[in-house]
């Protein structure tokens, strides 16, 4: 059998897989479909990872959706090559604010997925150190620091560690009340945490990130994606987080580094389960217009953060993934299900 050298092989003891490029075809049904052929390796196929030749191979076909579950098996059985998905294993992440609620379950998923991550947050004390091991980091800080990108820099150099994922969690919620009732020091507070810290940990990101690639996520808010009544520093910060998002993207695309934002609904969490079990209206307008009816917690949103740091989602870059049990699509409360009216 002939070898196309353009086609990688995957190396199996004295055997290999082999994945041809004209093979990655989508069949009829819509699925793609792998033919796998038995060879003998040779010096021009010999690869150290399985893993790293089929992805080389599907990147031959780019009308060919992500493998959310790629799993090759040889036809005379004798191995098996699975991924999984949304693996970070040997990946670093910096995540801020993510000692508590949503940073956090953004960490242990992070850590579940087998990757490292570096807490940033104001109070790490609530994180048992028994419970870290080696996949956490800490760093006691504000992220309106000027002075945080050189601590980054040294804790990185400290631990032996790269920077591949950059998450900008930390945030401030305030009302602020509409353009005539805030002030302009509320205002500008807002920008400060939930902007200009992301710009600026995300310009340090990307210098780590220039020659290597990697990902950033913003986690945004649905009230940067919609005009809420009373909520102008807010929902202003927040909808330039997602300017910022495509921007970063766009410049930076062609360097290998990603740049996307998650837009949670309403997490019941922190401040605002209070504030959903102490108001009505505020309970009717977020919950009963949610198509869902229901809060998210911070499990819900971990997830979607965790899949556009991964490489599950190396062709997505400046996209807001909202996850807000259908709140911004259709706000319209609904007395009954369909069905029981």
């Amino acid at each position: 059998m002939s070898h196309n050298p353009a086609c990688p092989s995957a190396a199996l003891g004295d055997r290999c897989l082999f994945v041809s490029a004209a093979a990655l075809s989508v069949s009829s049904r819509g699925f793609p479909a792998l033919y796998a052929e038995k060879s003998r390796l040779s010096a021009d196929h010999n690869v150290t990872s399985p893993h790293s030749a089929i992805r080389r191979a599907l990147s031959y076909r780019a009308d060919i959706a992500r493998l959310g579950l790629l799993v090759v098996e040889q036809a005379f059985g004798e191995a098996t090559l699975s991924h999984e998905f949304g693996s970070l294993k040997g990946r670093t992440a910096v995540i801020t604010g993510g000692a508590q609620n949503l940073g956090w379950a953004i960490v242990e998923s992070f850590c579940s997925a087998g990757g490292c991550a570096i807490v940033v947050d104001r109070d790490t004390s609530k994180i048992n150190p028994a419970n870290s091991a080696e996949a956490i980091l800490t760093l006691e800080a504000d992220v309106t620091d000027p002075t945080l990108p050189d601590r980054l820099d040294a804790l990185l150099r400290d631990a032996g560690r790269s920077l591949d994922i950059l998450v900008n969690n930390a945030g401030l919620g305030r009302d602020g009340g509409h353009a005539l009732t805030a002030s302009e020091d509320e205002f500008r507070t807002c920008l400060d945490v939930n902007l200009v810290a992301v710009f600026r940990l995300s310009r340090w990101a990307v210098s780590k990130m220039m020659t290597r690639g990697g990902s950033i996520v913003n986690v945004s808010s649905v009230y940067g994606e919609v005009g809420v009544p009373g909520m102008c520093g807010y929902s202003t910060s927040k909808s330039a987080v997602l300017g910022l998002t495509r921007q970063m993207a766009t410049d930076f695309g062609p360097n290998g580094i990603r740049v996307n934002a998650v837009a949670p609904g309403v997490i019941e969490h922190g401040r605002t389960a209070e504030h959903i079990y102490a108001d009505a209206w505020y309970r009717h307008v977020m919950i009963d217009g949610a198509p869902m009816r229901r809060t998210g917690k911070p499990e819900d949103i971990a997830p979607a953060v965790r899949f556009l740091a991964s490489d599950e989602s190396s062709f997505i870059t400046g996209q807001v993934l909202t996850v807000d049990g259908g709140w911004a699509m259709g706000r319209f409360p609904r007395e009954y299900p369909i069905g029981e009216i």
